[in-house]
């Protein structure tokens, strides 16, 4: 959920030609993406 919202805020960015911030978000946007991936991945090699 929270990787939809800073992809919000770098479109949001992105919309209004602030380059330097749409890079940060989307760097942001992925790192969190990432992280939930690697979380759900654990949670469903834990589950019996």
């Amino acid at each position: 959920m929270m990787s939809l919202v800073a992809l919000g805020i770098c479109l949001v960015f992105a919309v209004g030609h602030n380059v330097l911030f749409a890079v940060a978000w989307g760097v942001i946007t992925v790192g969190w993406f990432g992280i939930a991936m690697w979380v759900w991945r654990r949670h469903l090699r834990a589950s019996p």
